[in-house]
């Protein structure tokens, strides 16, 4: 039997972090063992906050049994939750009870390296189908369909049978196909050459004249491939020549429109999807096999086999007098698989309670599905909803202007006003200026300049931040603006590198995300000497060190020197730096990745050389960010006890943020949930 189930509806600031620890705080109260409660977050500081929360307010009323022994409990991010239950039967599972788990960082890039090659056997075999079809971009589709089947939990087989499934959805879709399609191309051509010869004629408008070069191009086409797209088998249906050329045009336009009935596009698009999620099951074993080789499991791993435990009928009996209470944070965050995996954890407590905002689902993380959510809040049958709906974090003003845009967006998704429109509990000061403020850029010609322009509008606030009142979160009385309380959101991470480069310029620092700073020259300099301290066959981060170490490394003009083997002999023993970590490389080996990287940037001089450059203040910034990166990598290896290395955190700098996205829903088959 299921046990109740309650879903607190909350947006950002509506206190639903006080509303979590009182909900546990109530349950222990109750009678609930303070070790039998189960509550997931999904980051650490979350987890360590809201433990912190309960254990205080269980010693403000006196049970101090109960906050130490909640620290028993399973409290913690979802990864470490499942992670221990694994662990604890370990045994029962036919598992090691020493649990090798990849870093996120460690396993995208094992992960991207295996797909990649896959990949590229599929593109030598299907290149002439993806070209047909136009699909350059195949390669990220593969990714995609990677990435979304492993959140959903689907194996190698299964992502294989969703070839066959896209297949007939989308042959249903198409017409018919017509008979002897080498007849078909034969028409076409032929078409297409007797307008040649007698096109332009008399007519000299332009729109003949874009036929006759389209007529051309695709001739030729054929004539070097052996075929033509069938992009441009749809575009010669379309062509539009002057009105005198009509009659000579529309055989073309006869032959060409059959292209949708053409049973060799209808091939092409059916070993196009096979390709597709070959490619991807093959990538999903192949990456499954290399993990298997080296003793390790990945996150996603985690929560597949921690679904398998809780669907064992024996094991969830025996997790019945250890889990009581279950409760989960952010639940919109959750992917298909943590969905099942939270719809099992209820079947096994007494209790279940989700909190979360259904808007934010929106933003897909880690393949979170909006629909999926929305489908969860209104099919599961004992389901009790209660909307948090105050605002204690945004000002009055801010909240109705969020109202007036938002509500009627997530009406139009079917979500009701009274999910969505908050009760703003905070005033406006009357001091305070106007929430919202609209900056345009006036003669903005390009991307650099709009980074200007901004830089312009955040100086132009602080010049008059007793304008701009705001309420201290630590003291909760207002105080003038400072420039640490502005937030710039970029939709790229090179944007966000030129607005912060455009502001330092007006003598403001900023720093920017990790992706963003490691595109910075002074963080590319620093990871060069730390890569040729590492490997001193790495001739790239040499060429990067003089580059960069050059006074004239704008300019390239070592380039030419560097290209001769003698000169670049000669350039090297004329840099006192690299015979410096040539000689420190010895002292590396008792060191850790944060340490290493500081003997680089003191060995390499890197703070003198980058306050050369100018714009000091913000390069030395982005010094110490990278130096607060290597202190989050030792952080992470430690929590998953794997050995922090300094090839380990190069590896970790290389892994891209965004590896792989959601696929469009209707090309994965629908059978986990």
């Amino acid at each position: 039997m299921s046990g109740k189930l309650k879903l607190l509806s909350a947006g950002a600031g509506a206190g639903k972090t006080s509303r979590l620890s009182d909900e546990i705080l109530t349950s222990i109260q109750n009678g609930v063992p303070a070790e039998n409660i189960m509550a997931t977050t999904f980051t650490t500081k979350a987890a360590e906050e809201l433990i912190e929360r309960v254990r205080l307010k269980l010693l403000e009323s006196g049970d101090s049994t109960s906050a130490a022994r909640i620290l028993d409990g399973y409290v913690g991010t979802m990864n470490s939750v499942f992670g221990r239950l694994l662990r604890e039967f370990a045994l029962e599972m036919g598992l090691s009870p020493v649990q090798k788990v990849l870093a996120e960082s460690e396993a995208s890039s094992l992960f991207h390296t295996i797909a990649a090659e896959v990949i590229d056997k599929f593109y030598r075999d299907y290149r002439q189908v993806f070209i047909r079809l136009g699909l350059e971009d195949w390669r990220d589709h593969v990714l995609k369909i990677l990435s979304l089947a492993r959140e959903n939990g689907l194996e190698p087989e299964d992502v294989q049978n969703c070839a066959d499934y896209s297949w007939e959805i989308m042959s249903a879709w198409l017409p018919g196909t017509l008979a002897n399609p080498d007849q078909l191309e034969e028409d076409l051509k032929a078409a297409l050459r007797v307008a040649k010869s007698e096109l332009p004629g008399g007519d000299s408008t332009k729109a003949t004249a874009q036929v006759v070069e389209d007529i051309d191009s695709a001739l030729k086409e054929w004539e070097h491939n052996g075929y033509i797209s069938w992009q441009l088998w749809a575009k010669l249906s379309k062509l539009k020549p002057g009105a005198k050329s009509r009659d000579a045009v529309s055989p073309i336009h006869a032959a060409s429109s059959v292209h949708d009935r053409h049973p060799r596009l209808h091939q092409d698009m059916k070993d196009a999807m096979d390709a597709l999620f070959s490619c991807a099951a093959e990538a999903m074993e192949t990456y499954a096999v290399e993990k298997s080789k080296r003793g390790l499991i990945d996150f996603t791993d985690q929560e597949a086999l921690a679904l398998t435990l809780l669907q064992n009928e024996q094991l969830a009996e025996v997790l019945k007098d250890r889990i009581s209470d279950v409760f989960v944070d952010e639940f919109q965050d959750s992917s298909p698989l943590q969905i099942a995996l939270n719809m099992q954890l209820r079947r096994i407590a007494q209790r279940a309670t989700w909190v979360g905002d259904v808007k934010q689902a929106i933003y897909g993380f880690r393949g979170t599905d909006p629909e999926l959510m929305q489908t969860a809040m209104t099919s599961i049958p004992d389901l009790a909803i209660e909307v948090l709906d105050a605002s204690y974090r945004s000002r009055q003003s801010l909240v109705e202007f969020v109202n007036a845009i938002f509500v009627p967006v997530f009406e139009a998704r079917g979500m009701t006003a009274e999910r969505i429109a908050l009760d703003p509990k905070r005033a406006d000061k009357q001091e305070q200026a106007m929430a919202v403020e609209m900056w345009s850029y006036l003669n903005s010609k390009n991307q650099l300049s709009d980074a200007a322009h901004i830089a312009k509008g955040v100086k132009t606030v602080l010049a008059q931040k007793d304008k701009y009142i705001i309420v201290d979160k630590i003291s909760r009385e207002p105080r003038p603006l400072k420039a640490g309380d502005i937030a710039i959101l970029c939709r790229a991470n090179d944007e966000c590198v030129r607005v912060a480069e455009a502001l330092s310029k007006l003598g403001i620092s900023a720093t920017v995300g990790e992706s963003g700073l490691l595109a910075t020259p002074e963080v590319v300099f620093a990871a060069a000497a730390l890569r040729y301290l590492v490997d001193p066959n790495d001739t790239l981060a040499l060429a990067e060190l003089i580059h960069f170490s050059s006074d004239t490394w704008g300019e390239g003009r070592w380039l030419s020197g560097w290209l001769d083997q003698e000169n670049r002999e000669e350039i090297m023993a004329a840099e006192p730096f690299i015979q410096a970590l040539d000689h420190a490389r010895g002292k590396m080996v008792q060191m850790s990745p944060s340490e290493v990287l500081d003997l680089a940037l003191v060995t390499a001089k890197v703070d003198e050389v980058v306050l050369r450059w100018g714009q000091g203040d913000q390069r030395l910034a982005n010094l110490d960010a990278l130096r607060k990166i290597a202190i989050k990598y030792e952080e992470t290896a430690a929590t998953n006890g794997s050995a922090a290395t300094t090839s380990g955190f190069l590896l970790f700098l290389k892994v891209p943020d965004d590896l792989v996205t959601r696929l469009i829903g209707q090309f994965i088959h629908p059978t986990y949930l």
